[in-house]
Parts: C-alpha cells; structure tokens; sequence
C-alpha cells in the first residue's frame, strides 16, 4: 500500500458493506463506489486486503452492551487493515449534525504489543477522539 502523503483520488476506492442487501447508498465516487454484502468480517477479494487504509463505520456498535464487546468488533476490524490503517468509529444524529468518533490505528508489526486486562493483545491503538457539531445549523434553526 502506498504511503498516506502518496495517495491520490485515484487510488480512492469506497466499500459499502451491509448486513441489507435491501439499502444502497448513493455517492458522487462514480465508478469508485462498490456494495457487497458483509458485515465485520469485510467482504474483500485477497488481492484487495492488504490496501485497506481506512474503515468508517459509524452507528454500528450502538447496540453493543459492553466494552468488551465494542473491543471485539474493532479487534475484529482493525486486523483486516493494511498495518498503520485507520478506523474511524463513532456515533452521529440522524442527519451528521452531532458526531463522535474514535480513532483507532492498526499497529505496525513489532515486538511490543500492549494487551487488554484480559491478556489478548490488541492490534489497535486508540490514537484520538474527534468531535464535530454543526454550529451553522443550530444557529439558523434557533437552537
């Protein structure tokens, strides 16, 4: 995979996994844009795998009753990123006003790995939060 500094709009490719194979997004990627059914377990071809740089995936983890298994899911996630890729995971109003999201980055391969309390090592380090609010709504709304 070509550095982050290297990349170009040609090298953009977008993913759309979904549980539903009823939904299809729409995007302004023209011919970038692919939809496949899947879930965490990313529905890529074994040549595509070693290029994934980035995974969003907001408002998928909501139902989730615990850490451990939030933890899991990313676990789950991050390993099938190219070493150093990003996931962006978080939560957001319906319409992207109110965003949270972790940033989680896949280590690169070494020696030191850290390990959750339970001792499983994780592939992931929780590099940032972000947040975003859309004060230019609120402000024209009243809120």
């Amino acid at each position: 995979a070509k550095n982050w500094e290297k990349q170009g709009p040609e090298d953009l490719k977008v993913l759309g996994p979904s549980l539903s194979q009823k939904g299809r997004w729409t995007c302004k990627l023209e011919g970038k844009l692919d939809f496949r059914h899947g879930g965490f377990l990313m529905p890529l071809r074994p040549e595509e795998r070693p290029s994934v740089l980035a995974v969003r995936a907001m408002n998928v983890l909501r139902q989730y009753e615990s850490l451990a298994e939030c933890r899991k899911a990313h676990r789950t996630i991050t390993a099938q990123l190219a070493e150093g890729g990003l996931l962006l995971e978080g939560s957001s109003d319906p319409i992207g006003d109110v965003i949270v999201t972790h940033v989680l980055r896949r280590r690169v391969c070494s020696s030191t790995t850290s390990s959750t309390s339970s001792g499983a090592a994780t592939p992931f380090e929780h590099e940032a939060m972000f947040f975003a609010l859309n004060l230019r709504r609120l402000a024209r709304e009243g809120g």
